[in-house]
């Protein structure tokens, strides 16, 4: 994991207050601010919001569909990872 996508990540979930932030110097000391089930509840809120959406069952029925080609996985892998910077 490159380093400047692990600060992007931690930088969020402090915006979000999943995480408590102390600065020290020259280090940034992260603390887990909420429970692992918590955590658990706010993702799984967000995928079931994606689902009445219908958007990953019409993705699903897409690939099922079409012949997954590297391209098209590397694009779903792009967008899951764009996904998780954006609601993380």
């Amino acid at each position: 994991l490159p380093e400047k996508v692990a600060l992007k990540t931690l930088s969020k979930l402090s915006k979000k207050r999943f995480l408590y932030v102390q600065e020290t110097g020259k280090c940034m000391y992260y603390t887990v601010a909420i429970k692992e089930k918590a955590y658990l509840e706010f993702i799984s809120r967000n995928v079931q919001n994606l689902l009445k959406n219908n958007f990953i069952r019409n993705l699903l029925v897409s690939f099922h569909e079409e012949e997954l080609t590297e391209e098209k996985i590397k694009s779903l892998e792009n967008w899951v990872v764009n996904w998780e910077e954006a609601y993380i």
